[in-house]
């Protein structure tokens, strides 16, 4: 019994770990393979995107800034973008360079601590199970040869996490790569809090690709559920082809009669019969010559010097370029930029007087229901979680009362401030009239809603307002609801009433707290 409680703590201190590097992660570590022949590649004007996507999709951390950028509220995609060639044509060649170049630098020098040949080798390992799901989905599934290609890469993703946080239980770790899936699973339960799939979907979903990477990255050794959440099944079948892929590249062997089987289990109607022995040579043909093109010739630290010295000087250059065209763009501009100024700012002027909060800078009661309204419309149409959170500040009559009304101000635009600051751009904060205050949350499950609403109740908590004068400890009440995918039912006043309800319930219990609900539908 106390081995199974030292085992629980240890497992919960590994993962605690992983989930603080997921948490800070905004690259994934690299080597300079990658980079270095795409800095080759940039010099020919000759050079086509293809060119580039065959290059990028290779490496998993150039791969998923530029999937997570073309994914992000900068270009909001119509549909999620799942291609690398798809995300190269939105960003464009001439901002595609910089980018890569500072990914790659801020790669190679990475957060996880790992050493060049470790990098190395997951990123081979990762290229192997890439290059197994894109031949597979050649046969199976050939629209998908991208996407499968990617989620083999990433189906390991989360391994180098769990080779730096303990490498005294990495040895058994490898070895359980090659065990059946629930021993496997089990095991890495035991040892970590949670298995390499799951923490792989969380890393991926962190990095900003879209949510079929990140169910795909999840639910690899699940074959049921990948067949479930996919519709093509020739693309289930090649990443379920690749999972059973080993997960060290120096140990390929494979029983070609256990693939026949597996083809042979998973074969539909439509579906071309795939020959194992030759599918398997293809992969072996295809991954050698992607680790000869990538090859880093000679490696070493005068091969990365060299690429850090000239992807540094390119990325000078480009920037230099950048902001000169950026001046005479601005000077051409000029004159229409003067003749609108005016006009702009009346109808700033106009928008800040009707939808802002005079004195905290935050949206008022108009702006706040109004941009919730229509964030519920996208939320019901995209099936996107959403909760409501009622603020109310605890005695500030008698601050007001007691110390004068410009502290009580002070007051609400310190609070403005924490709640903004708190919310860390998941939602939207509004001052709802007086000393109440009203936000928005987007999230997937109840557990972030509260996640961040413990935020908010720390930073309130913790507050304290000073003036030349005096100093006051300032606390809130705040009822939090959970109202899910709204619904037509879930109706925006409905919602209010009821968190209004859990925040006075709150209060009534002593206040400095929050209490949580969930909307109940109509009918």
């Amino acid at each position: 019994m106390l081995v199974d409680r030292a085992m629980t703590k240890q497992a919960e201190t590994r993962r605690e770990h992983v989930l603080d590097l997921i948490n800070r992660l905004t690259v994934l570590p690299t080597t300079a393979n990658v980079p270095m022949r795409i800095l080759k590649l940039q010099r020919s004007p000759s050079a086509s995107a293809a060119q580039f996507a065959a290059l990028l999709i290779a490496d998993s951390c150039l791969c998923s800034k530029l999937l997570g950028l073309a994914n992000s509220a900068w270009f909001s995609p119509a549909r999620p973008i799942t291609k690398v060639s798809d995300a190269i044509s939105m960003i464009g060649l001439r901002n595609l360079m910089p980018l890569v170049f500072a990914t790659a630098i801020a790669g190679v020098y990475d957060q996880v601590g790992l050493s060049p040949s470790v990098r190395r080798r997951f990123w081979e390992a990762s290229v192997f199970k890439a290059v197994a799901a894109r031949e597979c989905a050649s046969h199976l599934a050939p629209e998908y040869a991208e996407e499968a290609f990617i989620c083999g890469q990433l189906q390991d993703i989360a391994l180098p996490l769990l080779f730096s946080v303990d490498m005294t239980v990495w040895p058994e770790t490898e070895e359980l790569l090659h065990c059946q899936t629930e021993y496997r699973r089990e095991r890495e339960q035991m040892l970590y809090g949670a298995d390499h799939a799951d923490l792989g979907g969380r890393l991926v979903k962190r990095l900003g690709f879209p949510a079929f990477f990140q169910e795909t990255t999840r639910g690899h050794h699940d074959a049921p559920a990948l067949r479930g959440m996919l519709t093509h099944q020739g693309l289930a079948r090649s990443i379920e082809f690749a999972a059973m892929m080993p997960h060290n590249p120096s140990h390929r062997g494979m029983d070609v009669d256990r693939l026949a089987e597996f083809f042979e289990s998973t074969r539909t109607e439509d579906s071309p019969e795939i020959q194992p022995a030759a599918l398997l040579a293809d992969i072996e043909r295809h991954y050698r010559t992607m680790l000869e093109i990538m090859s880093d010739e000679g490696g070493g630290d005068g091969a990365l010097r060299s690429f850090i010295r000239e992807a540094s000087q390119e990325l000078c250059v480009r920037l230099e370029s950048m902001i000169g065209e950026s001046c005479m763009m601005t000077s051409t501009f000029a004159t229409l930029e003067r003749e609108l100024k005016e006009k702009i700012q009346q109808l700033e002027w106009r928008a800040t007087e009707l939808d802002y909060d005079g004195l905290t800078g935050i949206l008022n009661r108009r702006g706040l229901l109004s941009r919730t309204e229509e964030v519920f419309t996208k939320a019901s149409d995209l099936g996107i979680g959403c909760a409501i959170g009622f603020v109310d500040l605890d005695d500030f009559k008698d601050i007001n009362d007691r110390y004068g009304h410009p502290l009580g101000d002070l007051v609400l635009k310190s609070v403005s401030e924490s709640l903004q600051e708190a919310l860390h751009g998941c939602g939207i904060v509004g001052r709802y009239g007086g000393d109440e205050f009203t936000f928005l949350l987007i999230a997937d499950e109840p557990s972030e809603a509260m996640a961040v609403t413990d935020r908010i109740a720390t930073a309130l908590g913790d507050l304290t307002v000073q003036d030349n004068r005096v100093c006051v400890h300032v606390s809130a009440s705040i009822g939090l609801l959970w109202v899910g995918t709204p619904t037509g039912s879930n109706k925006l006043e409905t919602a209010l009433k009821e968190a209004d309800k859990l925040m006075y319930e709150a209060k009534r219990s002593g206040g400095s707290k929050y209490v949580l609900g969930e909307l109940k539908s109509a009918g």
